[in-house]
């Protein structure tokens, strides 16, 4: 199975088994799906105070048959010092022949070892997405902080069926409103220009990117004002920047 992942953040993955040849074989089956992860592996389980104080793994991986303590117990010591980090019980064995409660002992999910780690692929793929989903939703949180300080305009993105799905900028220092007085098509409200306009069309005009400078009216409390705006048409929106 080859998955071919590529994301765009860093990724460490710390797999602790006593055996060096099933070290290496995970290393080669990780490496190989996933060419950009960071893979740390130790035969013997580290002082997990120290080590988590100097390391942030996005992934411990133990085997649950270890010369001293079993994986288990190790989890159960990494969560003195980390409760957030992701954990995986790696074994042979079936779940009903571990007679405690992984759950418990603050284990993320056990994967049952196959010929060629399979199970361990697929749930570091799903790990990886849920990762990759967050980070994309940070960015997203951080790039629309930075436009509503630095914006001294306001960006309405508007689908084909009129509905405004994003506001980005300082609406109340414009306008004297705020973001949800625009979204869906609350925004025809103010802008007259745009209750006739068939954007349907006018999207599948479009080959590439058009800009233009409009005149927009906006309209509150019986009071109009006009504004230079430039209007940018895609394949899916209508973006205007007021």
């Amino acid at each position: 199975m080859s998955l071919d992942q590529n994301f765009d953040f860093d990724f460490t993955v710390l797999v602790v088994d006593d055996n060096p040849l099933e070290l290496g074989l995970i290393r080669l089956v990780i490496k190989k799906t996933f060419p950009d992860i960071k893979f740390i592996g130790l035969t013997k389980p580290p002082n997990w105070c120290i080590y988590l104080k100097e390391n942030e793994p996005d992934l411990i991986i133990i085997d649950y048959r270890l010369p001293e303590r079993n994986g288990l117990e190790e989890i159960k010591e990494i969560r003195k010092y980390d409760t957030d980090i992701h954990t995986y019980l790696i074994t042979a064995l079936e779940r009903d022949e571990i007679d405690q409660d992984i759950t418990k002992a603050g284990v993320n999910d056990l994967i049952i070892k196959d010929r060629n780690y399979s199970n361990l692929i697929i749930r570091l793929n799903s790990l990886m997405v849920q990762k990759s989903a967050k980070h994309l939703q940070d960015e997203l949180k951080l790039l629309n902080y930075i436009l509503d300080q630095i914006l001294d305009k306001v960006l309405l993105q508007i689908d084909v069926d009129k509905n405004c799905k994003r506001v980005f900028g300082c609406v109340d220092k414009i306008f004297g409103l705020n973001k949800e007085d625009l979204l869906g098509q609350n925004w025809l409200k103010f802008f007259k220009c745009f209750y006739n306009r068939d954007l349907k069309s006018e999207f599948n005009s479009q080959e590439k990117v058009e800009k233009k400078v409009v005149k927009i009216d906006f309209e509150k409390s019986g009071e109009v004002k006009f504004f230079d705006g430039l209007e940018l048409i895609t394949k899916n929106y209508l973006f205007i920047v007021i």
